[in-house]
């Protein structure tokens, strides 16, 4: 893992100095998938989350590690159908072990300030039905918003409380700076605008709805661009769904509008869950629309271990079938 020497030790020293405060989580999961799509090879792929946390003179701490095991680029994983694949890698493209999330916390002004390096998908755009991909939907679209640009684990500042949301952070996270830590402090012509974001919780006659806007400059191609969301998780039928909906200005990213819906059910050990994803390709850019249809049925063996069937069918230009099981230990 490249990372700073005296950062690392920080780190470490923090978690040590406070372990009986703290508290460990984590997970291991193991994913094979194979596709109906010529050219498209079975893969195996292991990831696997550290969570640390706790508080230090009354300020709180978090720390995440996260890795895996390096994609195959002729995989499933390269369709976008497995979330958890490849977001762990360092500057060569090999999956590796890497702080994902390394924050200092505080009460302030009746929420909670964050601030370093953060996976800001946990702070908006959130859902008790798809936002999982080690219990839930395993497609990136059934996890998040495409039309949303976050950043990948981007040094930010996030300010949150019952009703308000508010994201400060640099437009380019480790991924865009190719895994390399010290990217992520260099400053350069594409590398120096923003991303926010402000999230509020409406209430409806049924249960809240998240609306949302953001703006991002791009790093990629210097352009910004910005939209609007909306997420809400209600109750219906004996089954927990979510909705989403998004507008992005599509002359500078692909995805222009978008919708999904989803469901769980829950029944003794097993959870069926069903979803359907549309992305609407930018016309200036020349995306073109994708359709993802997941369904998983996952059964609980024990407190700590899970196994999961799971099927996807994603078209865009073409149709391609998915299917593929999941083996998670959580602690």
């Amino acid at each position: 893992m490249r990372i700073s020497v005296l950062t690392g030790g920080l780190l470490l020293g923090l978690i040590v100095s406070t372990a009986q405060a703290a508290s460990f989580s984590g997970n291991v999961m193991w994913t094979y998938q194979q596709s109906d799509r010529a050219g498209v090879v079975p893969e195996t792929t292991l990831s696997s989350d550290l969570f640390a946390d706790g508080t230090f003179k009354q300020i709180g701490w978090g720390v995440h590690v996260e890795g895996n095991t390096t994609p195959d680029a002729r995989g499933p994983s390269a369709l976008g159908a497995q979330a958890a694949a490849g977001v762990a890698m360092d500057t060569k493209g090999n999956g590796r072990m890497q702080v994902s999330e390394a924050f200092l916390s505080t009460p302030l002004l009746g929420g909670t300030l964050y601030g370093g390096l953060l996976d800001l998908t946990g702070f908006a755009d959130t859902s008790d039905v798809a936002n999982d991909e080690t219990t839930q939907f395993l497609n990136n679209d059934l996890t998040n918003n495409t039309t949303i640009a976050f950043p990948d684990y981007d040094l930010s500042l996030v300010w949150s409380s019952e009703r308000l949301t508010l994201i400060l952070g640099n437009n380019a996270g480790l991924a865009d700076s190719n895994g390399n830590y010290q990217a992520l402090f260099k400053m350069s012509e594409l590398r120096s605008g923003t991303f926010f974001l402000a999230e509020t919780t409406v209430d409806t006659p049924l249960k809240p709805v998240r609306a949302g806007v953001w703006k991002r400059d791009l790093p990629d191609n210097g352009k910004t661009s910005w939209g609007a969301y909306l997420n809400t998780d209600q109750s219906l039928g004996g089954w927990d769904w979510n909705l989403r909906l998004g507008w992005a200005e599509e002359s500078a990213q692909d995805a222009a509008r978008f919708i999904s819906v989803a469901g769980q059910k829950s029944w003794q050990r097993w959870t069926l869950g069903l979803g359907h994803a549309t992305t609407v390709g930018s016309a200036p850019r020349r995306a073109s629309d994708r359709q993802v249809s997941e369904t998983y049925l996952r059964y609980t063996l024990n407190h700590h271990w899970h196994l999961s069937g799971d099927v996807q069918r994603i078209e865009q230009e073409k149709t391609t079938w998915v299917a593929g099981l999941r083996l998670l230990w959580q602690f």
